[in-house]
């Protein structure tokens, strides 16, 4: 059985925005699974778009010591800057 996750292009904005702002994206291991939420987007959609992402090879992903690291690739950057317009 799986699972869809049906997320908001205004969400999905979001947590783009937020990537670029910060330059990279941290989340504890133990947080992705459990729904603490943001004020606009909890860890788990974070976790989704970033695997999203990372399968296009879009994002760069560093784990160290139960953490995840993530950062956009020049590619990355660019895909984002062409398709939401949004920088």
């Amino acid at each position: 059985m799986y699972w869809i996750m049906h997320l908001s292009k205004r969400i999905f904005i979001k947590i783009i925005e937020k990537l670029i702002n910060e330059g990279v994206y941290i989340i504890p291991k133990s947080q992705i699974f459990n729904a603490i939420s943001n004020t606009y987007f909890n860890s788990y959609q974070v976790y989704k778009v970033i695997t999203s992402l990372k399968t296009r090879k879009l994002i760069n992903e560093i784990y160290c010591w139960r953490i995840y690291y993530w950062t956009l690739t020049r590619k990355g950057y660019n895909y984002i800057k062409n398709y939401l317009r949004i920088i």
